[in-house]
């Protein structure tokens, strides 16, 4: 998920019940960027903060949400 503003669980995340479509769908309208996988969202981020190559992000330390806490 990309957005060019500060999102709060108030205003972005509350009163969608369990239907995660209409979530969704009003996330988008509001400008959010959402992404199903990595891919998409890895070549998103590289374009935004310059970054030519994949093999670059490598080099970056980072905490895969998999690997926290666990």
């Amino acid at each position: 998920m990309v957005a060019g503003r500060a999102l709060t669980i108030a205003s972005d995340f509350a009163g969608f019940g369990t239907d995660i479509v209409n979530l969704r769908k009003r996330l988008r309208a509001s400008g959010v960027e959402l992404f199903d996988t990595f891919p998409p969202y890895g070549a998103h981020f590289r374009r935004r903060f310059g970054i030519d190559n994949e093999q670059a992000l490598e080099s970056v330390p980072s905490d895969r949400f998999d690997e926290v806490g666990g």
